[in-house]
């Protein structure tokens, strides 16, 4: 079952360019990645700090593998030396109704 990945950043003023930067490089590492099948990046509007990424998937499994992978691991740990807190992950899926 597909998934989406909101992931919710707040980031120190003045480097949201840097943090689009490491985006990109996370992004490129991710095509390479069973599963991945595609994000895009929103910046909130009333907050000059806050990004929303919304990261698709095919499966759970592949999004939890990327997770944990040293790819990602070397990438976010250059974002949280730019981000106040703490990035948030929440995964959705559609879910059939009966």
């Amino acid at each position: 079952m597909a998934v989406t990945v909101l992931i919710k950043r707040v980031h120190a003023p003045g480097s949201s360019k840097q943090l689009f930067s490491l985006y990109e490089q996370m992004k490129t590492e991710a095509l390479r990645w069973p599963g991945y099948l595609g994000s895009e990046v929103l910046w909130r509007v009333d907050v000059d700090n806050q990004m929303l990424v919304i990261s698709h998937w095919a499966h759970v499994d592949d999004w939890s593998t990327w997770l944990v992978s040293p790819e990602r691991r070397r990438i976010q740990e250059q974002i949280d030396l730019i981000t106040s807190d703490d990035t948030k992950f929440e995964i959705y899926a559609e879910q059939e109704r009966g």
